[in-house]
């Protein structure tokens, strides 16, 4: 007869897995004007209950651009009722008159959010990390937010620079309600969403696009793997470091080289060249589950992605 599993048993486990993922956590900071505001979700949010994340602040009514097949050709503001087409999910807190409507039930990284906030205020959401990509609708606007490195944020026209579908660019911000057209020369905003018009089918995600996700081990031995390609026709240098438990490395060309400080990589214009990721080390093996986060950097950009070793 197996023993039972024991409570305190199961309480060790929890408090692993909860002290591993802490290096994948990241706390999204975003601060609300009276009004309206747009986000864009960087983390997938502990509490993604819009009842909880939202208790206790000033905020009147949280909605989110679902498209299904429409297409979304002409630009409104907020205030004129955007919210209540078929596109739209919403969400507002229980003592308002229209709570009944509310279809907007949990929160979720990578989208877009409009949030009208009664005063100022901070709303900080607590999260994990999550690569997120671009999928772009053709012949719309689609409404996103950038991996800007905050220490060299990129301007909007080097973002979007050689990609055809992307030009002209005419991209807009939310700015005291209303949307108007940003300026290809001003820094793009980490976590603000803006409204970008497609013009064709496009993968483009920036400067360089990163292939691959979340990277999982099993073995101080097992490797996975990150492919870069830079957008133009010019190589770029990539800055790879690490934080957290899980001490990593990087194989290329044979040669395995930790990070333990910042690896400035070189991708080579016009094709996808890969890194290998795993445990800095063959020798000094963990004996239980670990994790850090590999942060991607070049030209403005930057990417997070998770790596968690369990042997």
């Amino acid at each position: 007869m197996k023993a039972p599993f024991s409570i305190p048993c199961l309480l060790a486990v929890l408090w692993t897995c909860t002290a591993v993922l802490q290096a994948q956590n990241l706390t999204q900071t975003v601060t609300l004007q009276q009004g309206w505001n747009s986000m864009w979700l960087e983390v997938e949010p502990s509490q993604a209950d819009p009842d909880v994340l939202f208790a206790g602040l000033p905020v009147e009514m949280v909605t989110t651009f679902i498209p299904v097949s429409a297409k979304y050709t002409s630009l409104r503001d907020p205030a004129a009722d955007t919210w209540k087409d078929a596109e739209w999910r919403t969400w507002q807190p229980e003592t308002a008159a229209g709570s009944f409507l509310n279809n907007l039930h949990q929160l979720t990284a990578g989208q877009a959010y409009l949030i009208k906030a009664s005063t100022g205020t901070t709303l900080t959401i607590p999260g994990t990390v999550r690569l997120n990509r671009f999928e772009w609708r053709p012949q719309s606007f689609n409404l996103v937010g950038l991996p800007v490195d905050p220490a060299s944020p990129i301007t909007l026209g080097a973002f979007f620079a050689n990609s055809p579908a992307h030009t002209p660019l005419r991209a807009f911000k939310l700015l005291n309600g209303k949307w108007v057209q940003a300026s290809s020369a001003e820094p793009a905003v980490a976590g603000r969403a803006y409204w970008v018009w497609c013009g064709t089918g496009s993968d483009h995600q920036g400067p360089v696009s990163l292939r691959g996700g979340s990277i999982s081990l099993n073995a101080a031995d097992s490797m996975g793997s990150v492919e870069f390609r830079p957008a133009g026709n010019s190589a770029l240098t990539i800055s790879l470091t690490a934080t957290g438990s899980l001490p990593l490395a990087y194989l290329s060309n044979g040669t395995r080289t930790a990070l333990s400080s910042a690896q400035s990589l070189a991708a080579p214009a016009g094709e996808w060249t890969p890194f290998r990721i795993g445990h800095a080390s063959l020798t000094s093996i963990p004996t239980a589950p670990a994790a850090s986060l590999l942060e991607i950097r070049t030209s403005g950009v930057l990417w997070r992605v998770p790596v968690t070793l369990n042997p």
